[in-house]
């Protein structure tokens, strides 16, 4: 890690991130708490969460290998808008982790459109990310190019995607047929100019 430069790093952290959020409140809290040791690379704490981190990714895996049980689609979260976002950009203008960062504020901001989150999730989940230096609004592209490359995602279902979407930090719900105003919406809410 250490061979490793600031944006590499940041960008690494977001998929252990991503975790504490879905499936883990205890690991979320101790991102929360432990910023500068982290970004510090403590080893201790550095390889403990990275272990963490690890172990629920292969569980998750190992019990839904052929993505059969609705588990493993929990995986995703944050990575619809994210990978639209990469495809947009013809992926140079975000690293992967980066594009996943925007991916979940914009999963989150369906998850508040829906009435599934409070804003004071939202606004714990941007600002731990942001700690992190990870971006957590879209610069210059238009959000319309973005819906459509959604079009393409892999959790394409009978012509709906399948979002997985948040109740509270460790309680994910999967959700399709979300109306494309809601999308566009959040889309537009993560626009650098009016995100707040």
């Amino acid at each position: 890690l250490k061979t490793l430069g600031k944006r590499e790093i940041a960008e690494g952290w977001v998929e252990a991130i991503k975790h504490a959020i879905i499936l883990d409140p205890t690991l979320f809290k101790t991102f929360q708490i432990n910023i500068s040791k982290i970004k510090n690379l403590d080893e201790i704490l550095v390889k403990d969460l990275i272990v963490k981190s690890i172990k629920i990714k292969a569980q998750i895996v190992s019990e839904d290998e052929f993505e059969k049980r609705n588990k493993r689609i929990l995986l995703n979260f944050g990575h619809t808008i994210g990978h639209a976002l990469e495809a947009e950009s013809n992926f140079e203008t975000y690293l992967h982790g980066e594009a996943v960062s925007i991916g979940i504020i914009g999963a989150l901001l369906i998850s508040k459109k829906l009435g599934l989150i409070t804003n004071e999730i939202l606004k714990s989940v941007s600002e731990l990310l942001k700690a992190y230096d990870l971006p957590t609004t879209i610069k210059k592209f238009k959000t319309k190019n973005i819906f459509n490359k959604l079009k393409h995602d892999k959790k394409m279902e009978k012509g709906s995607l399948k979002w997985v979407l948040l109740k509270n930090i460790g309680k994910t719900v999967i959700k399709q047929n979300i109306p494309e105003t809601i999308i566009l919406h959040s889309l537009e809410t993560l626009l650098e100019n009016k995100s707040k």
